[in-house]
């Protein structure tokens, strides 16, 4: 454990309290939206198949929010919807997913800015 979980540990031993995680915020919302749609268009132009995994259709940000970026969020946070997600977990699974499709399909796409999540 680290020094904020063991601190996390102490204060809700001391007062029967627990910690909550702030919600992703409406940027990070947005920017997810906008990185589903990023990578789509990176796996797209790789010419992944999604049928690598049991999709055979093109990726587009549906399917890269239903089959890649769900099942990696619902198997480290056991949330069912990214509006559960806090701001942390976003970049949590992001981190997981990039490193994912990188290894998988040789494609990274950046996190988008505050900026862009709102183009």
């Amino acid at each position: 454990m680290d020094d904020y979980e063991d601190y996390v540990k102490e204060f809700q031993e001391l007062f029967g309290a627990r910690v909550v995680k702030r919600q992703r915020t409406l940027n990070q919302n947005a920017a997810m939206r906008v990185y589903f749609k990023l990578l789509a268009d990176a796996l797209n132009e790789a010419g992944v198949d999604m049928r690598d995994l049991r999709k055979p259709v093109r990726a587009n940000k549906d399917i890269v929010r239903d089959s890649i970026w769900q099942p990696v969020m619902t198997a480290m946070t056991e949330k069912e919807s990214t509006a559960e997600l806090s701001s942390s977990e976003v970049s949590e699974v992001y981190e997981v997913v990039n490193k994912w499709t990188a290894e998988r399909w040789g494609v990274s796409v950046p996190f988008p800015t505050h900026e862009e999540a709102l183009v």
